[in-house]
């Protein structure tokens, strides 16, 4: 699994309602990090930073 794909589904585990603690020591990563993923501007699609454009969605 890349680490890519790690994140995902990290992210997809605590939206279906796991506790993030379980969830980074599953997956490896701190809650910090965990913390850092599920922020709305870290995610595609979303507007981010000061610019409000929006972020890549593919690839």
């Amino acid at each position: 699994m890349t680490v890519v794909e790690q994140r995902y589904r990290a992210v997809l585990a605590v939206e279906q309602g796991e506790p993030r603690c379980h969830v980074a020591a599953q997956f490896d990563v701190s809650r910090q990090t965990l913390s850092r993923l599920l922020r709305p501007e870290r995610r595609p699609g979303r507007r981010c930073g000061r610019t409000g454009a929006f972020r890549n969605t593919q690839g």
